[in-house]
């Protein structure tokens, strides 16, 4: 076994892969109660306008997945905390990037992501150096384009 949990830390560590998991204490019922109110305020969100026209389908844990205790177990098993969230607008050129590769919102004219968001993993060090390099292309970028 690669990992040795408690409760809620990881005691130890002998591969990267573990080192990204956290064992959170979803496994409360109070834990559980904010997690299973989370997901259905972000399920009654996503379907509103303005933001439907640029939702896509629900991939995890999916839209037929309704029961309580369906929803409650996905949140134990795919649940995590971070520090310093990055991610979280994909970039690239497939159809589940947010951005392209020029940091440009799909299907949103005059708009860019030039922030931590973008970044595709965690880097080891602050995201503060990263966030900044990102911010000064996307100027770069947008100086370029104007002429």
């Amino acid at each position: 076994m690669d990992c040795v949990f408690t409760n809620v830390n990881i005691l130890t560590c002998t591969t990267f892969a573990c080192a990204t998991h956290i064992n959170s204490k979803h496994g409360k019922p109070s834990t559980s109660r904010v997690m299973l109110s989370g997901m259905a305020h972000v399920r009654r969100i996503y379907p509103a306008l303005p933001l439907a026209r640029h939702s896509a389908a629900e991939l995890w844990p999916g839209a037929e997945t309704a029961d309580e205790a369906a929803l409650a177990q996905f949140a134990r098993e795919r649940g995590t905390t971070l520090y310093h969230p990055v991610g979280t607008c994909k970039m690239g050129i497939d159809p589940m990037a947010v951005t392209d590769p020029e940091l440009r919102v799909r299907g949103v004219e005059g708009l860019r992501v030039a922030d931590a968001s973008v970044m595709p993993y965690l880097t080891t060090g602050n995201t503060n150096a990263p966030t900044i390099m990102i911010a000064e292309k996307a100027a770069d970028l947008i100086r370029a384009e104007a002429g």
